[in-house]
């Protein structure tokens, strides 16, 4: 692996679906064959390829087609012919993706050769493979390069390895961690790949903590470097990973002119035909879709009102595969995979409903956010991986035929799809569907503050924290341990992560003593004796905490519904010194917390129970010791003669131990409201103010809106306009919400002014524009 960028330029097309970029293609490859030129077409599926190919007969070309569905072995079928072409005689060549990244790097006279890619690929890749105590194979010969703060480092060779290494890579033993170690050797060698590692799967892994390594590899452009050219066809191709990936790599992409001049569009024409509705603000996850609100899983209600909604004429859906099933019980629609470029049977199909949930799992986010996307953008994240999907789905009927004069129905579930939809069709109405808004309102948590300074400061404590997380980042993990309750200076004991969740379980093999305070008490805080004048074991003493105790009195939680609702973090549980039920959690983290950072992560911790239906208040957690300063009698075999231990490590997760780092990362949305305790006490309240509402409320709402379309984009008051036009909506007496549909109505097709509409929103509900 040789992490270098690269200097080289290659060509895209990025057309809208349906203007004919792989027949504008087609006619500029035939053209290059005239002219005695070797061109390769390489496609996502079969069935595209087969569609290239009945093309390129057609227009007399010589063409070959090599995959699965002509040859039995067809990668040996591709070097074959390459080696035996004439190089004087012009061709069109089609191939898979698959086969071309396989082959690319073997390629006999690739310079000879005009390469056109249509339809991206991915350039990452997420493996988890599990290693037990075999680690070693991999581990004895790797290592990795530690780069800041960052989640996944690079995986080089160890100093004098490189022999031992080479051994491994060509080790063709079909055992299960040999075989492992065998591609994770070919990826280091790749000089097309960069390999990496989560770093704490790494250190874990090494420490026998967990049996699974996070690797990610990064394909580099130089792959293809030694073709002629290469240029890649793709709908919207500023917004997929590739782009991104590659750009970061040092590819400049130029736009190809003469295949682009030639599209039938340049834009979507046909927008004031489309509806395009959506059921939720949240953004739509499988986690939303398997709760349950109203006494109904939300999938069940929003399959209801997709038929309610489409049913009755024909439409198309796209369902997660493993809720296909669940979708064709209800629905009356025709089921579509979410991987449909080139599907064109559906041309005259007006309706269709988006029900996938395409959203990365936390490790890609966070692999691609630091590998392929500037700064981890997660709206870019979200539009390669779910956004994209999405539009290519409706594409596929009638809103691909600019002639078709139909109305159009388009229904997904949420509105960060509908937006993105709706900046590609200007004059397309958005609105939201009045029908889910019991579940929102029973979700009810406010999702914003009204003051952007607010949100900004907010935003300012997460990454004051964050930074100052990475200031105390270590592999260091310790328990404070007191004689007696009553003692106010301990002794620290450090080591491991998994050394002391080993010499915790350890103690419970001994029997407490009946006098309760006088037992051996722990803490996960470090405490600084000298830190404040009054106290040694105080709040204001603590320095770091390392893990999280948390103590359950008996209620809602129970050991069952804990294990439900943290299945997929490492914790330890024994018995309190009570019993009866009564419960102690032990959570390791993987880096000690400051203590403000400690408080966060509790809440965090906490929510998760509240999002399952277990508010704090009932939950039978002992809120008086949610603080850094509490003292927690050692595990051991109560009075009541309790002996049980739970260790639950999911195996089945790639990394278990709670990473404060990245939970600070990973706040977003409502749960920002965790941050609110740390702001300065000035911080403004929460005011809403509505606008009054006086004189003819339908003429007013006309009026406004006659002014805005009557100002003329390009005049540079536009911007102005478009405020104007909220205030004077909200001054009519609209609700929020109606204004808000009006804006977005107006702003179908003007992406600038669809980003601008919660700022607008938020604006002119200040007291300043009050009246």
């Amino acid at each position: 692996m040789t992490s270098t960028t690269t200097s080289q330029t290659f060509y895209y097309v990025s057309a809208l679906a349906g203007t004919g970029k792989t027949h504008s293609a087609l006619r500029h490859a035939a053209q290059q064959v005239a002219l005695g030129k070797k061109v390769a077409v390489a496609t996502p599926s079969i069935a595209l390829s087969a569609e290239w190919h009945r093309n390129a007969v057609a227009l007399s070309l010589n063409v070959t087609l090599i995959d699965s569905s002509t040859q039995a072995a067809p990668w040996t079928a591709l070097m074959n012919h390459l080696r035996t072409t004439p190089t004087s005689t012009g061709e069109l060549l089609i191939i898979t993706h698959k086969t071309l990244l396989t082959m690319a790097a073997e390629w006999p006279r690739a310079g000879d050769w005009h390469l056109i890619v249509d339809e991206t690929f991915q350039p990452t890749e997420m493996s988890v493979p599990r290693l037990t105590t075999k680690h070693a194979i991999i581990t004895d010969y790797l290592d990795v390069i530690a780069l800041g703060s960052n989640s996944y480092l690079p995986v080089t060779v160890r100093h004098g390895f490189h022999g031992q290494a080479q051994a491994q890579m060509i080790n063709k033993d079909e055992d299960g961690a040999l075989a492992i170690a065998n591609g994770v050797f070919r990826a280091v060698f790749d000089p097309h790949v960069d390999l990496f590692v989560d770093r704490n799967s790494w250190h874990q892994t090494v420490q026998n903590v967990s049996p699974r390594l996070l690797f990610g590899t990064l394909l580099k452009p130089s792959l293809l470097g030694g073709f002629r050219n290469v240029t890649v066809l793709a709908a919207m191709f500023e917004d997929t990973a590739l782009y991104h990936a590659w750009k970061e790599q040092g590819v400049t992409w130029t736009p190809h002119k003469r295949i682009t001049k030639a599209l039938r569009y340049q834009t979507h024409g046909n927008g004031n035909l489309l509806t395009i509705e959506y059921l939720f603000e949240r953004n739509w996850s499988k986690t939303f879709r398997d709760k349950t609100i109203n006494k109904q899983l939300v999938y069940d209600q929003v399959l209801d009102i997709v038929e309610q909604r489409l049913g009755g004429q024909p439409y198309l859906y796209v369902p997660n595969l493993d809720e296909a099933e669940a979708a064709s019980s209800k629905l009356s629609g025709q089921n579509i995979s979410s991987v449909c470029h080139g599907l064109n049977t559906y041309s005259g199909t007006h309706r269709i409903a988006f029900l996938a949930a395409l959203n990365p799992t936390s490790d890609t986010q966070r692999f691609q956010g630091q590998v392929v996307f500037t700064a981890g953008d997660k709206e870019a994240i979200r539009n390669a991986c779910y956004h994209q999907s999405v539009y290519q789905a409706v594409m596929r009927t009638s809103l691909r035929n600019p002639d078709d004069k139909s109305p159009k129905h388009i229904v997904v579930m949420d509105r960060s799809a509908a937006d993105y939809l709706a900046q590609f069709f200007p004059g397309a109405t958005v609105l939201a569907n009045p029908d889910t808004a019991g579940v929102k309102t029973t979700l009810g948590r406010p999702a914003i503050w009204d003051y952007k300074d607010q949100r900004r400061k907010v935003e300012q404590v997460r990454q004051k924290l964050i930074a100052e997380q990475n200031d105390v980042a270590t592999e260091t993990a310790w328990l404070s341990t007191f004689p007696t309750k009553l003692h106010a200076v301990g002794e620290c004991v450090d080591g491991s992560v998994a050394l002391i969740a080993e010499a915790y379980k350890s103690l419970m093999r001994e029997p407490l003593g009946l006098d309760k305070a006088m037992n051996v008490h722990l803490s996960p805080t470090l405490f600084d004796p000298d830190k404040a004048e009054k106290t040694k074991r105080g709040k204001s003493n603590a320095f770091l905490i390392s893990g999280i105790f948390l103590d359950n009195d008996g209620g809602t939680v129970t050991v069952d519904v804990f294990k439900e609702v943290l299945s997929d973090v490492r914790w330890i549980m024994t018995p309190t010194f009570t019993g009866s039920g009564r419960y102690r959690v032990y959570i390791p983290t993987s880096t000690p917390m400051t203590p403000q950072a400690d408080q966060v992560v509790r809440k965090l911790l906490l929510q998760r129970f509240e999002d399952a239906g277990h508010p704090v208040a009932g939950s039978g957690f002992d809120t008086s010791k949610l603080n850094e300063a509490s003292l927690f009698i050692r595990p051991g075999i109560n009075p009541a003669g309790d002996t049980w231990l739970l260790d639950w490590f999911p195996d089945d997760i790639a990394d278990p131990i709670l990473n404060p780092l990245a939970m600070l990362e990973g706040v977003q949305g409502t749960d920002m409201r965790v941050f609110d305790a740390l702001l300065p006490p000035e911080t403004p309240k929460q005011v809403v103010v509505a606008g009054p509402v006086g004189g003819n409320r339908q003429a007013r709402v006309d009026h406004a809106l006659g002014e805005y379309q009557a100002t003329c984009s390009g005049t540079g008051k536009r911007n102005n306009a478009f405020f104007v036009l909220a205030l004077k909506l909200q001054r009519a007496g609209l609700a929020r919400h109606e204004v808000e549909q009006h804006l977005r109505t107006v702003a179908a097709g003007e992406a600038k002014m669809v980003r601008r509409i919660k700022g607008v929103l938020t604006t002119i509900q200040s007291p300043k524009y009050a009246t």
